[in-house]
């Protein structure tokens, strides 16, 4: 995987599966890569949040597909039942989910390319529109 951007792993080799992934360094680089930090703050942030809920996604995600069945049921359980802003499901997840932090980069990084590609088109259109209405 080629990444021009910062890569998420807590250190610059292959994380160990207990490695945490800095996924907030991540969420912040996204945004310098994607050109949304020259934003002011009022249109910034709400893209951030929309973001962020996007990696959360996508990380949760890859992580319930790493599950046996069996354990899919049980992280249906703790999400149905914990209350403590996830800690309990994620402190799960990474327990029984078997290689989870190679598939989350990946996941990141195809996630990355999506977004990349998105904003690209989105930022070629507005400089098209911003050239039609200077003419």
């Amino acid at each position: 995987m080629t990444q021009d951007y910062y890569s998420p792993t807590a250190t610059p080799a292959a994380p160990a599966d207990n490695d945490a992934i800095n996924y907030d360094a991540f969420l912040n680089q996204l945004i310098v890569q994607l050109g949304f930090d020259k934003l002011p703050p009022e249109q910034r942030q709400p893209l951030e949040g929309a973001l962020r809920h996007r990696i959360e996604v996508r990380v949760l995600r890859v992580m319930m597909d790493s599950l046996t069945s069996e354990q899919a049921e049980k992280a249906k359980e703790i999400i149905a039942t914990a209350n403590d802003n996830g800690e309990t499901l994620t402190k799960y997840l990474v327990e029984n989910a078997p290689n989870v932090n190679v598939k989350v980069l990946q996941a990141l990084d195809d996630l990355y390319q999506e977004m990349k590609a998105e904003t690209d088109m989105a930022w070629g259109a507005a400089a098209a529109k911003a050239d039609d209405t200077a003419q």
